[in-house]
């Protein structure tokens, strides 16, 4: 589990599993060093609801990785991020969630929001 810090801001803080944080992280770097900005959704965790973060080289963000060890980064995922974030209705992260179980493994069926509000 990592957590993705938006505009330095404490209650902006979310808790991602690292199966989706670290594509996650390779989609804001490409995206940021093309000067692209784009809208990144999270679940609210226990609210059914969602937050939406424009992500912009001029706003602060911050992605820690906890995992001493990181695994290969499963391409399929990287791959759909890319296109989502590339879209008009931008990156929701709530619909990545289900793809993997928190041993890494794919699950193939999309579940519930798997993201915690810090």
């Amino acid at each position: 589990m990592g957590r993705l810090t938006y505009n330095n801001d404490a209650k902006s803080s979310y808790d991602i599993p690292d199966e989706i944080l670290l594509p996650l992280r390779i989609v804001v770097a490409t995206k940021l060093r093309r000067s692209e900005a784009f809208m990144l959704s999270v679940g609210l965790e226990g609210t059914g609801g969602y937050r939406s973060l424009w992500i912009a080289p001029s706003v602060p963000l911050m992605i820690q990785v906890y995992a001493a060890r990181v695994d290969k980064i499963d391409r399929e995922i990287f791959d759909k991020m890319l296109d989502e974030a590339h879209s008009s209705n931008g990156l929701d992260l709530r619909g990545f969630t289900g793809l993997v179980h928190s041993s890494g493994r794919r699950n193939g069926a999309p579940g519930g929001n798997g993201l915690v509000h810090a």
